[in-house]
């Protein structure tokens, strides 16, 4: 952890890197230890070919390559403006191949990857249900996903700082139904947006859908990280079952 903590640090204070939310992992030690998790999980999955659905500004894939012996590392990113800056983040590197693609439009490709990697992107979409058919699709042998904690006590505190220090619109119903693990889908914000806040992801429904599409072909296993489980969010891997 010492090490990857001292190569993010290197990346946020390196003038060259443009950073879109790379910043998380300086102030908010949950992130980094998220980054330090996913990290892990790939090093020992040893993948030779990746792909990275919605990878912002290219941090988790920077350090994968710089760390890792990878072939290829295919990198997607839906918003213009993180495509650039990743673009410019990863420049150089011919193992890395840079494009748009949007999950909830677009076929995943290349299919059949040692992995995939899709971490804090589902509960920005409209329609989590179609994106994890797309990438159900695309039959990598290793799936990792990342998503937030909304419901319950985490879920009540996050929109508490959400509220009265970010200034959010969050309403005192809104605060209540998290706190009672009531539905907060209601609260979603208009579904026409292609890039929503976290507000009304309903991190419950998520893993029933997550197990229902994928467990037939899969197998699922919630990352054992207890500190980041009960504050954050879940890490599912899925490892694909042999016919």
């Amino acid at each position: 952890m010492i090490m990857l903590r001292k190569l993010v640090d290197s990346l946020i204070n390196d003038e060259g890197f443009l950073l879109s939310h790379g910043k998380l992992y300086r102030k908010n030690n949950h992130h980094f230890k998220r980054l330090c998790r996913i990290f892990a999980i790939v090093k020992e999955i040893a993948p030779k070919v990746i792909l990275e659905i919605g990878g912002s500004d290219g941090m988790l894939a920077r350090i994968i390559i710089k760390e890792l012996e990878i072939e290829k590392y295919y990198f997607t990113e839906p918003c213009g403006w993180n495509l650039h800056k990743a673009r410019l983040n990863l420049a150089g590197n011919d193992r890395v191949a840079i494009y748009p693609l949007d999950i909830l439009k677009d076929g995943i490709h290349p299919r059949g990857v040692d992995l995939l990697v899709c971490s804090e992107v589902l509960e920005h979409l409209p329609d989590y249900s179609q994106a994890l058919s797309n990438i159900l699709a695309a039959r990598p042998s290793h799936i990792l996903i990342s998503v937030p904690t909304e419901m319950g006590w985490p879920g009540f505190l996050k929109s508490v700082v959400r509220k009265f220090h970010r200034k959010e619109r969050i309403s005192y119903r809104y605060l209540l139904d998290c706190f009672l693990k009531r539905d907060i889908t209601i609260y979603r914000s208009d579904p026409s947006a292609r890039y929503l806040t976290h507000i009304g992801f309903h991190n419950i429904r998520f893993e029933e859908t997550l197990e229902d599409l994928f467990a037939e072909h899969y197998e699922i296993n919630i990352v054992d990280n207890k500190v980041f489980s009960l504050t954050m969010g879940k890490i599912y891997r899925l490892t694909a079952m042999t016919p």
